[in-house]
């Protein structure tokens, strides 16, 4: 019973030192614009909307067309951290999305991180980058769309952003 209460307590211990999660939440509003956001940078590192991407409008059954370029987020980590974190873009509504759209690339890029350029997809729903420097800003870097069928208004697409430390 005692080995219990002691790993019990270990497990918590190790919890609380080793957690440090930082969740950026921002609506995207479909990348066009972005929705009301709240800053917090009082762990390690904070986040600020970019957002200069325009999607598509009226898309049609059987199109293809290309995503468009531009920032989404800048990424400033806190002076006194000196470790890395990573950075993990979601694509939280590929449910809406695939009524729409038979493929969606979107290539998301970051100016300081490893990899440098990563494909989010219907598919895989997530990209992540290792930061190290003290800056960085995530792109939208282009990518293509085919539709397999119209449900009268364009669904676009929205992204999530979260950053976390790694490595404590």
């Amino acid at each position: 019973m005692k080995k219990k209460l002691y790993m019990v307590v270990a497990l918590l211990v190790a919890l609380v030192l080793t957690g440090g999660t930082f969740a950026y939440t921002a609506t995207v509003d479909a990348i066009a614009g972005v929705g009301d956001l709240t800053q917090d940078s009082d762990l390690f590192a904070e986040v600020t909307d970019q957002v200069s991407v325009t999607w598509t409008d009226n898309v049609t059954a059987g199109t293809s067309g290309t995503v468009g370029t531009g920032d989404l987020w800048a990424v400033d980590r806190d002076s006194t951290f000196t470790g890395d974190v990573q950075l993990t873009v979601y694509l939280t509504n590929s449910g809406d999305l695939v009524q729409t759209y038979e493929h969606l690339n979107m290539e998301i890029g970051t100016t300081s991180g490893t990899p440098s350029d990563m494909l989010l997809t219907l598919v895989n729903g997530k990209v992540s980058f290792i930061l190290s420097a003290s800056t960085a800003n995530i792109t939208l870097d282009g990518g293509g769309w085919t539709t397999h069928q119209s449900i009268g208004t364009t669904v676009e697409p929205d992204l999530w952003c979260e950053v976390s430390q790694v490595g404590l």
